[in-house]
């Protein structure tokens, strides 16, 4: 066969393939048979092997990538992919309505209403038909470039057909059908590894994998729900006329789209959906309603990070019933005591519930949960599990209400070891090496009884614990020793005293000299420091008040400690946001968040731990979540990495 004839027959059957992968994978309506497509596949793999010269970018055979990466480079949206603003309740999208009426200063809008895929948003770009990069939303603005990962993703077409002397980007969802997720989780589980949490914390993992063949592995989808056209074509005036074009182009669109002429449609399309969520093979957490006419989308633009003529409707949290089978008591990080309800397993918006906090004792006699009880459970943000109500009428009557135990098994043992692991963690007093398994046997042995001991050991004392030879009792202790010098914030932080976080720490280090000048302050004085309501000046004040651990800093401060505050002394007027409150969120490209952080505050700024109207910027990076829609309700400036340097 000539080389003429092998490139047109590839050119055929790669056509061919390319068609019978969309009636697959997009219209769910196979024309031939798996052994007829894998005859297909073979012939066309077979004349590549042989002729490695008529290997295209859009072959169907090239969908699983060789090579792993190094690492992912940014590409800069050319529009910036913004989020959604949300509503949650019909009331809230009748007054979103009508707000966008107002401003139209019309009686009435079409919206279309599209189901809101819970995945991970993607860019996909192509040029002259062909697709040339992708990349995930990131910040809004910069996003990672995963061009070879989205290479694999077979409802993703590697050409478009009539497409020549184009540009055109496409928008959508990348996801894990409910199936293939439960398919991944099983295999990890199998093989002894971490399970996924859901479907989209497994997308969003999946496309951020090195290697393009564990991509490839994983069947990620991808539905179409924009379009952009940045040379002449085919142009249209609407959203659902888009969406039409895009499966046109051979996308997957949404399912259950519909154009909806009035808020009443809008909300009773909502609900169905909601009713049907449960059947999906994929999951949708709410509805999103667009302005379907592109020139009143315009007219609407933006604001901040959101459009105007779009919104969320999000659906209300899952909830599921199940069993409590025990109340147990667990001890946190800094040795607060959580009751922890332990539940027969209940699957809640994919995820298996087999436990959930109950926050405090107070909560377990508010809410009145005992042991035999049937309650009401699902995840509170779609994220962690919590006991709504309990289900009284299934009560059984040999029930007894949960009484706080008196004593708890190794309770003050437990408690210590979570203080001194917390004490001298990275964020902390950041003593390396020292981890949980070493802290145990410290404590057990009797070597340490409160974090000050931590300063009274020597090498001797370390060689005695299994596992430790003179080097590493050496180093250890020289861990310790290096950890005497430290910052005021991060000690302050150390302490665990409930509410005071890395943020409220630091707020307190810039007011306070030292931790003595601070153990005199009032409920009311330690309000006036930013950040601090009632609650957690009254947890500081009651914490310093406590013979014991007033007794325990000065201990510490015998031993050697030494407190150091350059927040306390610094000249400030070095930055044109110095003396302005700050919040950070997301996932920053260039620097950790607590990175970020201290480097903020060492120039006089101050570092706020939640979005209030005292407030000055929101600093976001990728996935900034209610942090940012709480600034966006108050009016609150956002700016990215590249506009705080501007600003600095």
């Amino acid at each position: 066969m000539t080389s003429q004839k092998l490139a047109h027959l590839a050119a055929s059957l790669r056509a061919q393939i390319n068609k019978h992968n969309f009636r697959y994978h997009i219209e769910d309506d196979p024309s031939i048979t798996d052994a007829e497509y894998d005859e297909l596949f073979t012939k066309l793999l077979e004349i590549e092997a042989d002729n490695p010269e008529l290997i295209t970018p859009d072959s169907p055979t090239q969908r699983v990538g060789a090579t792993p990466l190094k690492s992912f480079k940014n590409i800069k949206h050319e529009t910036p992919m913004l989020s959604l603003n949300n509503v949650f309740s019909g009331k809230e999208f009748e007054a979103y309505f009508k707000k966008c009426c107002q401003l139209l200063r019309l009686r009435n809008i079409e919206f279309t209403g599209e189901p809101k895929m819970d995945g991970l948003a993607v860019s996909l770009l192509y040029k002259d038909g062909s697709l040339t990069a992708a990349a995930t939303r990131g910040d809004g603005n910069i996003g990672e470039d995963i061009t070879t990962n989205a290479r694999t993703i077979k409802t993703i077409p590697l050409v478009l057909e009539g497409e020549q002397n184009s540009v055109i980007e496409v928008r959508g969802e990348a996801y894990l059908e409910i199936s293939m997720f439960e398919k991944i989780n099983a295999k990890l589980e199998n093989t002894g590894r971490k399970r996924f949490a859901n479907p989209r914390n497994a997308a969003a993992g999946t496309l951020r994998q090195l290697d393009p063949k564990v991509v490839a592995s994983r069947g990620l989808r991808f539905k179409a729900y924009a379009l952009f056209r940045k040379t002449p074509g085919i142009l249209v005036s609407t959203q659902s006329g888009s969406l039409e074009q895009l499966t046109h182009l051979g996308f997957d669109t949404p399912d259950d789209y519909q154009i909806l002429k009035s808020p009443e449609e809008c909300i009773s399309f909502h609900d169905r959906l909601a009713k049907k969520r449960n059947d999906l093979n994929y999951e949708i957490d709410g509805v999103v309603f667009k302005v379907n006419d592109f020139k009143l989308q315009e007219r609407l633009g933006s604001v901040s990070r959101a459009p105007r003529w779009a919104t969320a409707f999000k659906f209300p949290p899952e909830e599921k019933r199940t069993k409590v089978l025990g109340i147990e008591v667990q001890v946190g990080r800094t040795g607060a005591l959580t009751p922890v309800a332990k539940l027969v397993p209940v699957n809640v918006s994919g995820v298996m519930i087999s436990s959930a906090t109950l926050h405090n004792f107070e909560e377990v006699e508010r809410k009145d949960v005992r042991v035999g009880d049937t309650v009401v459970v699902r995840r509170a943000g779609d994220v962690i599990p919590e006991i709504v109500r309990v289900v009284l009428e299934r009560r059984p009557t040999t029930s007894e209400a949960f009484i706080v135990p008196e004593t708890i098994p190794n309770l003050i043992e437990r408690k210590l070891i979570q203080q001194i692991v917390h004490f001298s963690g990275k964020e902390s007093m950041n003593v390396d090496g020292l981890g949980t398994r070493i802290v145990e046997k410290l404590v057990k042995s009797g070597l340490v009884c409160d974090v000050a001991d931590l300063f009274r050991l020597q090498i001797k004392d370390f060689m005695t614990i299994d596992g430790f030879g003179e080097k590493s009792a050496r180093n250890i202790c020289q861990q310790i020793h290096r950890a005497k010098n430290v910052e005021f914030s991060k000690f302050l932080f150390s302490l665990g005293i409930e509410g005071v976080g890395a943020t409220t720490a630091n707020n307190l280090s810039l007011a306070y000299s030292e931790p003595l000048t601070l153990a005199k302050a009032s409920v009311e004085d330690l309000q006036s420091v930013p950040d601090i309501g009632p609650i957690v000046a009254r947890n500081i004040f009651d914490w310093f008040g406590h013979p014991s651990n007033l007794n325990l800093i000065k201990k510490l401060l015998t031993l050697g400690l030494n407190l150091t505050n350059d927040n306390f002394s610094r000249n400030v007027l070095v930055s044109k946001l110095t003396g302005k409150t700050v919040v950070v969120t997301g996932r920053l490209s260039t620097t950790t968040r607590g990175e970020m952080k201290n480097k903020l505050q060492s120039m006089g700024i101050k570092v706020a731990g939640s979005v209030s109207k005292n407030t000055d910027f929101l600093l976001i990076g990728a996935d900034a979540g209610s942090k940012l829609e709480k600034a966006e309700e108050l009016g609150i400036k956002v700016i990215t990495e590249d506009e705080l340097d501007k600003l600095l």
